[in-house]
């Protein structure tokens, strides 16, 4: 994935979202230049959506479960969402929510390959 078209984008809020990594990563051209993106697939559903990459915590997530996957992106699976609604809030792996971080509702165990 080089510079590809921008497909519609992967927009992950304060409520889970469970999806696979599609294919290796890329750049889109933006408003801005150009901005990092992997394809990703929503659990569930059978479109691929664009995820855009660049924020610190997200490739902190990314890049553990790259580790245990080889090295290799396409085939990770994940299942995070924002620590809150603000828009530059950290985004969390599924299972590591501060308490009350996610509205006083319960995440279920994380997968074991997001385990550290």
């Amino acid at each position: 994935m080089a510079t590809e078209e921008k497909a519609e984008q992967l927009k992950i809020g304060t409520s889970l979202v469970r999806f696979t990594i599609t294919s290796e990563p890329g750049v889109v051209p933006t408003y801005r230049g150009y901005a990092p993106v992997l394809k990703a697939r929503i659990a569930g559903e059978g479109t691929e959506k664009t995820l855009f990459i660049s924020s610190r915590s997200l490739t902190e997530i990314i890049e553990k479960a790259r580790a245990k996957n080889g090295g290799r992106w396409t085939g990770i699976e994940l299942a995070i969402q924002k620590e809150s609604d603000d828009k530059f809030a950290k985004y969390i792996l599924e299972g590591t929510a501060k308490p009350g971080a996610d509205g006083g509702k319960k995440n279920s165990a994380a997968p074991e390959e997001s385990e550290s």
